[in-house]
């Protein structure tokens, strides 16, 4: 049997993901722009939010989404997000249903890191370069400069 030495053979093309990111990575201060609802494999609650960045030169920009989940190993997590977005944590985890509702969610505003993320889209299985919210790294958001409605 004889062997043949393939010499310069081109490597495999390394597959780029889609960059899908609508600003750099780092500090924005947001508004969540959608809630959607769903119960998770276990039966707790998920809130999906969408966030926008709310004024300066990314105002109206569409940046991530952000699971919040009312499964206790998520509690801290939960809790936290909620506190910078000024709810009660207690209203969304305290019994089930919750009583904080996603209407409550939408257009509250926090300050949020964001960072760059490769995930698969569930669908086609493609690579996407995303962002996503830092887990613990929400803030309360300054207050609004009178006059301004985010939309710099």
């Amino acid at each position: 049997m004889t062997m043949e030495v393939v010499e310069n053979a081109p490597a495999q093309e390394e597959v780029r993901p889609k960059d899908l990111r609508s600003v750099s990575a780092g500090i924005y201060v947001c508004r969540v722009l959608q809630v959607l609802q769903r119960r998770d494999e276990a039966g707790f609650l998920v809130w999906r939010l969408r966030w926008q960045v709310e004024a300066g030169e990314e105002a109206r920009r569409e940046v991530a989404w952000q699971d919040l989940s009312t499964a206790p190993r998520h509690h801290e997590e939960t809790t936290g997000a909620l506190r910078a977005m000024g709810l009660d944590p207690a209203s969304a985890l305290d019994r089930d249903p919750p009583r904080l509702r996603a209407s409550e969610l939408h257009m509250c505003r926090a300050e949020v890191t964001l960072a760059d993320a490769v995930v698969d889209d569930p669908r086609t299985g493609e690579k996407l370069l995303v962002h996503q919210v830092v887990p613990g790294s929400m803030r309360t958001a300054p207050p609004m400069a009178e006059g301004s409605a985010g939309d710099d």
